[in-house]
C-alpha cells in the first residue's frame, strides 16, 4: 500500500470511529441533548428602584440592553419588572431579593414571555 492509500485508510478509520461515537452518545441520551440551553430574549444593565420580595419582582431603571429592554431605555421612559423565580440565580453569592437595595447596578438576562421579563440571571454590578 502506497503513502496516498495509508493516508486514506487513516481518514476513512477516523471518520467511522467519530460516526460510531455518536451513534453511542445518541443512543446513551435517548436521541436528546443532555444539557437544555435555556432562550435569553433579553440582557440588561440598569439600576434597581425596588425589590420585593414577597412578590419575587425587581423594578428597574434600563441604562442599556438587547431585546424588548430597548422600549425601556432612557430617561423618559417607564420602569421595567423583572419576575423571579426558584431557578434565577443571583450574584454574587449570598445576593437575594431581600439584600438587594435602592440603587443597586445590576446585569440581568432572560426571557421575554406574554409581556413578563423573567430573569434566569440577576447580578450585583460592582
Amino acid at each position: 500500500m502506497n503513502k496516498f492509500g495509508r493516508a486514506a485508510l487513516s481518514v476513512l478509520l477516523l471518520v467511522g470511529v467519530a460516526v460510531v461515537a455518536l451513534q453511542v452518545g445518541a443512543l446513551a441520551g435517548g436521541g436528546q441533548n443532555q444539557v437544555q440551553e435555556k432562550r435569553k430574549d433579553f440582557a440588561l444593565v440598569g439600576t434597581v428602584v425596588s425589590a420585593d420580595p414577597d412578590a419575587g419582582t425587581i423594578e428597574v431603571r434600563a441604562l442599556s440592553g438587547f431585546g424588548p429592554i430597548t422600549a425601556y431605555i432612557g430617561e423618559d421612559k417607564p420602569n421595567l419588572v423583572l419576575t423571579t423565580d426558584g431557578d434565577t440565580q443571583f450574584s454574587p453569592a449570598g445576593t437575594t431579593l431581600e439584600t438587594m437595595a435602592d440603587g443597586d447596578n445590576i446585569r440581568a438576562s432572560g426571557y421575554y414571555e406574554e409581556g413578563v421579563f423573567r430573569a434566569y440571571v440577576v447580578a450585583i454590578a460592582p
